[in-house]
């Protein structure tokens, strides 16, 4: 198995995306999806600004750590009954999460970069 990096709720919470999309067209897919759910959920509202929990992770597993956090990797991340976890010393578990390493705010302007990037034709 590979390695596992976890992007705690912490992280998403405070990179804040969605603000650029407003500047394309439905033809950005992703432009089209939060119109669509500011739309359902939050009628009226002049901003698109959401958590970042998905994007953060799909950062990782594409762009690696650096140069957006620091990895802490010196136990596991233990799931008990119910959902809590908690994060257990213990070495070599191929486990590790991410920690902030930059504001978050530059982090949101790469996401928000990547989401409104045009296709290659």
């Amino acid at each position: 198995p590979l390695p596992i990096v976890f992007t705690g709720f912490e992280i998403g919470r405070s990179i804040l995306t969605g603000p650029q999309l407003l500047k394309d067209s439905d033809d950005n897919p992703v432009a089209r999806a939060y119109r669509l759910w500011f739309d359902k959920n939050e009628p009226g509202k002049k901003t698109f600004r959401r958590p970042s929990w998905d994007q953060t992770a799909i950062l990782i597993a594409v762009r690696g750590t650096e140069p957006w956090w620091n990895l802490v990797d010196n136990g596991y991340n233990q799931v008990h009954d119910g959902g809590v976890n908690e994060w257990l010393d213990s070495p070599d578990r191929d486990q590790s999460y991410v920690v902030e390493k930059i504001p978050p705010e530059d982090v949101a302007s790469t996401i928000e970069k990547l989401m409104t990037q045009k296709p290659k034709s």
